[in-house]
């Protein structure tokens, strides 16, 4: 009886995530490289579907991931119940409920204490062999970067702002109600045909553009066009706001890419430390022209206005700081630096240095109307016409 029981939740496990796949999808990016008539082949279109506990993922890997899901849970399964066999063998009634809640709160415990990772580390190298275990040291928390790495980067920072080159620490400050966030919100859908799938960077998973990043896609105006003419109305404001923090005017530089948005649809890989530590060195790239140009002399500013955010967890910004900036953030102390945790709220134009060392924090995303949808943008000062340039 019991093994009939099994199948009939293996079968759940399957046509359940199945069933919500073919449900929930939708279809985006045909116009992503659009010309200045608006027209594309439409090679860029793909097509997402919505898994259970994984959230959205192209629909040509939905199969693929459910497999993998199913192949996971019965080995969870068979796990618990061996763990179940062996308790019974000792444990009687209720006394077998409480060893194995013991042991859970044990495992759970010494998983995350440094003991802990001590014990994994050495069993990775037992595993995988040398090269396994420098990479499992290599790739902490903080982003995917060693500590070493981060170190480096934030004394690059402190070298520049030595030079003149202005480390500006996170300002919030409110620029959009929640008419304006929706306004906007209903206009990106509207716009999912120029979405684009940041399918180099993040693979299946439902990570896109709407305009062109230029760590991205380099320098592609072709779709502001489509901006300008959807979001006047919001760059006059995100500009409006911008002259009165900076005390400067503030323009959107001509020839350059629009400021665009980033969408982070619902998926289980954003509640990891996946996004990449850096700072915004764009402005080298884009607008450097000769050495009296170089970042050192030049104030920069990143930007980031959120539009709409999950509904569970905290989501925000890491800095990386040599030392502790704020008694009111989050904090983890590093040997050579801290990582400081600074909370985005819809609405909230987020201001800081473009040099100063970030991450983006991860994200609980489990809903499929869950999302981190932001317009970010860069700044530069020019000296010549004592104004800033917004691009992206």
């Amino acid at each position: 009886m019991r093994s009939y029981v099994y199948a009939f939740i293996a079968a759940g496990l399957v046509l359940v995530p199945a069933a919500v796949s073919k449900l929930f999808t939708f279809e985006c990016c045909v116009n992503s490289d659009a010309d200045l008539s608006g027209f594309s082949v439409g090679e860029n279109l793909a097509k997402f579907s919505f898994v259970p506990l994984i959230g959205w993922i192209e629909a040509k890997h939905s199969l693929f991931v459910i497999a993998v899901m199913l192949m996971l849970t019965l080995i969870v399964f068979s796990f618990i119940r061996l763990l179940e066999c062996a308790f019974r063998c000792c444990c009687k009634g209720s006394k077998f409920w409480s060893a194995f809640t013991v042991l859970l709160a044990v495992l759970v415990g010494f998983v995350r204490s440094e003991r802990g990772e001590d014990f994994f580390d050495r069993q990775i190298e037992v595993i995988g062999g040398t090269t396994a275990a420098n990479l499992y040291r290599e790739y902490v928390s903080p982003g995917f970067w060693s500590e070493e790495h981060l170190a480096l980067q934030v004394e690059a920072a402190s070298f520049f702002d030595n030079r003149g080159a202005e480390i500006i620490l996170p300002t919030m400050i409110p620029v959009l109600n929640s008419t304006q966030c929706k306004r906007t919100l209903d206009s990106i859908h509207k716009l999912r045909d120029y979405w684009k799938h940041a399918n180099v960077t993040a693979g299946p998973f439902p990570m896109f553009t709407l305009g062109h990043a230029s760590y991205l896609h380099g320098n592609r105006t072709n779709l502001n066009f489509v901006l300008q003419k959807e979001f006047e109305w919001l760059y006059d404001i995100v500009i409006h706001s911008l002259e009165n923090y900076l005390g400067d005017k503030v323009y959107l530089k001509e020839g350059a890419n629009l400021p665009g948005f980033h969408l982070y649809l619902s998926s289980f890989v954003w509640g990891f430390p996946v996004a990449r530590v850096h700072s915004d060195i764009q402005y080298s790239d884009q607008f450097q022209t000769d050495e009296s140009h170089s970042l050192g002399s030049k104030k920069v500013i990143s930007f980031t206005l959120p539009i709409h955010l999950p509904l569970l967890g905290s989501h925000g910004l890491f800095t990386y700081t040599a030392n502790q900036t704020s008694p009111e953030l989050k904090v983890r102390k590093f040997p050579k630096f801290v990582r400081e945790m600074h909370p985005y709220k819809v609405g909230h134009l987020v201001i800081h240095g473009g040099l100063l060392i970030h991450q983006i924090a991860p994200s609980f995303m489990g809903l499929p109307g869950d999302g981190r949808i932001t317009l970010q943008g860069h700044g530069f000062y020019d000296s010549q016409l004592k104004s800033w340039a917004l691009y992206w």
